[in-house]
């Protein structure tokens, strides 16, 4: 049973098609709750977020706007400070890829069915004028194809040792104020994402299918006509012979181009050790007395040291009240500590068996190339509790044949 995410089938194909780009986003649209100001640019250089397993970019804060900024109002990090940035410390190109662009895994082919293009090419295809058809086929098992109508423009930091700098000092305090500031509880300790580059476009249609399990003749026809008040849905239209999972955006459509294809930047990963004190040590356990009395009492592992529980007030306990826990003085070597109930109300008979241990929710992984290098730097560094790693590294390496202890030595550079 395949259990990627649509996210995941797209990235990790569309990542081996044109590296170069970056890592390629499912949902290119900025989320409709950000602040208006925002989402009329959409995502940006010094954006800090995670990669959602639906394919957008949940963005916590931007460390290069002010505190006063739309966005980092709701709160930013303990520490933050914003960077400055110059016209000059960012390079711009409007337009770089021509109408009618298209980016696909090698395994399709692609046919230009166009109506009245010059030229016979696609770089001749001027969509929303002549219109624009184009016919994809492929007997591999799986690919993936984004189109980009209206061509798409490319915003890259120049100077990345800023970035890297702020990454490496403040990851921890990031991933910190995500997790119980921002209330975003189901992320990996190897999420976490700052954006220095990116593809934006006003208009997209894309397509991933991975059919592991049988085979599959794609064939699909994808045709693009004008946008008429903003209805982008039926003026991008796909057919496809069997059932293929595609999006076309934005919708509604307002020209703006604020829709992020591609991001580039630094992935953050923290020791999970760390990452585990902080978030998966939410354990709820039940009780449930011989006499039908119920209680709930909820523990948080630490690393260090081990839980006591304490009465939550004197008197008699009452169907549903919850007991109070603290961290209790205690060697993390001592394995002698057993957590007790101290409470009267708990009965002689208590034992394991009346116990029901809830843990914590399964938090799902999202695929990206930076994950297994980071990883490696953390397994071999055992000194090292952060690792960055740019997507610059793993776009000069994919494809490549090398060792994975090369890889971890090329990444070392960044320490």
């Amino acid at each position: 049973m395949n259990l990627e995410s649509e996210q995941d089938v797209y990235a990790r194909l569309l990542t081996r098609a044109e590296p170069k780009r970056g890592y390629p986003l499912w949902c290119p649209e900025p989320n409709t709750r950000l602040p208006p100001e925002y989402r009329c640019k959409g995502h940006r250089i010094g954006d800090v977020g995670v990669v959602t397993e639906h394919g957008s970019f949940d963005v916590f804060f931007n460390i290069c706007l002010p505190i006063t900024d739309p966005i980092n109002t709701d709160g930013v990090p303990e520490g933050f400070k914003q960077i400055k940035l110059s016209e000059r410390d960012i390079e711009s190109f409007e337009p770089l890829d021509h109408r009618g662009r298209v980016v696909a895994t090698r395994s399709i082919t692609q046919t230009n069915l166009a109506v009245g293009t010059s030229g016979g090419g696609t770089s001749a295809v001027l969509p929303l004028q002549g219109g624009l058809g184009l016919q994809f086929n492929s007997s591999a098992t799986e690919g993936a194809i984004l189109v980009l109508p209206e061509g798409s423009d490319q915003h890259n930091l120049r100077n990345h040792l800023v970035f890297q700098k702020e990454a490496l000092l403040k990851g921890k305090a990031w991933y910190e104020f995500a997790l119980k500031k921002a209330g975003r509880t189901m992320i990996s300790p190897d999420s976490m994402y700052l954006i220095t580059g990116c593809h934006k476009t006003s208009s997209w249609s894309l397509a991933a299918f991975n059919n592991v399990g049988g085979s599959l003749n794609f064939n699909a026809q994808f045709t693009a006509g004008s946008v008429v008040n903003g209805n982008v849905t039926a003026a991008y239209t796909w057919q496809m012979t069997s059932a293929v999972p595609c999006r076309v955006g934005p919708d509604p459509y307002d020209g703006n181009k604020n829709q992020t294809v591609f991001i580039r930047g630094y992935k953050i990963a923290i020791r999970e050790s760390i990452f585990l004190a902080h978030i998966l040590g939410d354990v709820a356990i039940s009780y449930q007395s011989p006499s039908s009395v119920s209680r709930k009492v909820y523990f948080t592992r630490r690393m260090k040291g081990l839980l006591g529980i304490e009465r939550g007030d004197a008197g008699q306990t009452s169907e549903g009240d919850d007991a109070i826990v603290k961290e209790r003085d205690q060697s993390p070597t001592d394995t002698s500590y057993t957590p007790e109930l101290p409470s009267p109300d708990v009965h002689e008979d208590f034992g394991l068996a009346d116990l029901t241990l809830d843990q914590a929710p399964f938090i799902s992984k999202i695929y990206h190339p930076s994950d297994l290098i980071n990883q490696i730097i953390l397994d071999k560094e055992s000194s090292c509790d952060i690792a960055v790693t740019h997507d610059d590294l793993w776009a000069n390496i994919l494809g490549e044949v090398c060792s994975t202890y090369f890889i971890w030595l090329y990444t070392n550079q960044f320490f």
